[in-house]
């Protein structure tokens, strides 16, 4: 890791002696434009595409993604860069996944940009690491992270509310959106609802407007009955609370009990008449086009009870049919992984997948047993880190985000397709939230305010509320 530093310092403090003479709000306008453009990319591949708007996809956003990525390593440099101290407890054993998952990407083909990942993960998302590790004010970029994923997200429900009626827009009980399937909208969903509640964590002046928002993608989350995507929101509003209650309840007492119940509240409320905005589109639309009810049904308590109703269905049936992916790819792990040019699985005649619905068992047979050994070991060293840095010592706010955007992430790696970083939105959130985890500071054991430069910068960039 000292080697790889060395690099990123000869590199990027080349480039700064000539990135230097540019203006530095120019700089720092630039940077926050690509953090734009990388939360954008997933909005634009489901949604845009999907809507036939663009003609944008997976290939077009990893190249637009990387080129992104540099550039925004490039800006972010705002001094020469001196080495900094990594957590060897989260750095080794992803360090171990993505040293392992490059080399065996030049053995043999693992898939359509699966190389460029792992490559990603090895050289360029650890630059963008050092770089803010030298820089230290995190605030900063969650802030302008944060506030990326509000804008999209508003402008993405109102479009939503206006031209998705749920007759048009669902499949059976499940809500589609503006996308063309439910979990994926649910993808979606999940970020905004952890870019809101971490702004509304902060007590910014708009967290009423925060809180609306969290409340109009839970309705959204809980049409599209979309399973994992309704227990990572209770997740997060979960931890969410707890987190409010040991950040602020020392100080605050019983105003910060009254806090959470107001933002429930105003949460709750917003789900209803989001549901009743809907649901009156329907109506509307139904009468214009004279559409039968029976050719729609929004989904209620009962549709999602039935998705989670354990009692009737064998486990396979439960998991739609992931078990037997699951053992299909457990039995063909190898250490050295495979060719997945064409990569096609058929569970049973005419049942083919592409993917194993777990992140874990996907890099496993993709790049090798050693690679997804030690991408577990990271995620569960991330799990323990993040509960001491939110939970234990709680003395950097931006933390609830990691959390966030980690369980988003997490839980839907172990069920869904989540594996590409340009391909579903919340691998490439949960990257880019890794900043200040790599130096370790969200573990930060003193109580000192986060950065007051961060702060002072927060005054007058970038304010949206």
């Amino acid at each position: 890791m000292n080697l790889l530093q060395n690099i990123y310092i000869v590199i990027f403090n080349t480039i700064f002696k000539l990135t230097k003479h540019i203006n530095y709000n120019v700089r720092e306008w630039i940077a926050k434009l690509c953090v734009f453009g990388l939360s954008a990319s997933f909005f634009v591949l489901m949604i845009l595409t999907r809507q036939g708007i663009t003609d944008i996809h997976v290939k077009g956003c990893t190249e637009g993604g990387i080129f992104l990525l540099i550039l925004l390593c490039i800006f972010s440099v705002n001094k020469p860069l001196e080495k900094v101290k990594w957590n060897k407890w989260i750095t080794y054993p992803y360090f171990a996944a993505a040293i392992y998952m490059t080399i065996m990407s030049f053995d043999q083909n693992p898939g359509d940009f699966y190389q460029s990942y792992a490559i990603m993960m090895f050289l360029l998302l650890p630059a963008l690491y050092f770089i803010w590790g030298n820089r230290k004010d995190y605030l900063t970029y969650y802030d302008w992270f944060a506030k990326s994923l509000i804008i999209l997200g508003a402008l993405s429900a109102v479009a939503t509310i206006m031209f998705a009626p749920i007759a048009e827009k669902s499949v059976g009980t499940q809500y589609l959106g503006l996308t063309d399937n439910p979990n994926v909208f649910g993808m979606i969903s999940i970020s905004v609802t952890a870019a809101s509640l971490y702004m509304t964590f902060l007590k910014r002046p708009l967290w009423v407007v925060y809180s609306v928002l969290t409340g109009i993608y839970a309705a959204f989350i809980w049409l599209t009955v979309s399973r994992t995507a309704i227990v990572v929101l209770i997740m997060q509003v979960f931890a969410w609370a707890i987190i409010t209650i040991r950040t602020y309840f020392i100080k605050e007492k019983w105003r910060s009990i009254l806090f959470i119940a107001v933002t429930m509240t105003i949460v709750v409320s917003s789900a209803f008449l989001t549901n009743v905005a809907l649901e009156n589109n329907t109506v509307a639309e139904a009468k214009t086009k004279v559409v039968m009810s029976e050719t729609y049904q929004i989904a209620d308590s009962d549709a999602v009870k039935n998705r989670f109703d354990f009692s009737n269905k064998s486990l396979e049936e439960f998991t739609s049919g992931r078990t037997d992916i699951w053992k299909w790819y457990i039995d063909q792990i190898s250490w050295r992984g495979h060719d997945c040019t064409n990569h096609e699985v058929e569970i049973a005649p005419g049942v083919i997948y592409h993917n194993a619905h777990n992140t874990v068992l996907e890099i496993s047979y993709r790049f090798g047993w050693p690679a997804g050994f030690a991408y577990a070991l990271f995620m569960i060293v991330m799990i323990i880190a993040l509960i001491i840095g939110g939970l234990v010592r709680a003395k950097r706010r931006y933390t609830i985000f990691i959390i966030l955007l980690t369980i988003a992430y997490f839980i839907e790696s172990m069920l869904d397709v989540m594996t590409l970083p340009f391909e579903r939105g919340p691998v490439l959130m949960f990257y880019m939230a890794l900043i200040g985890v790599f130096e370790g500071d969200f573990l930060a054991k003193d109580d000192k305010e986060e950065n007051k430069e961060s702060l002072n910068r927060l005054r007058g960039t970038y304010e949206v509320g």
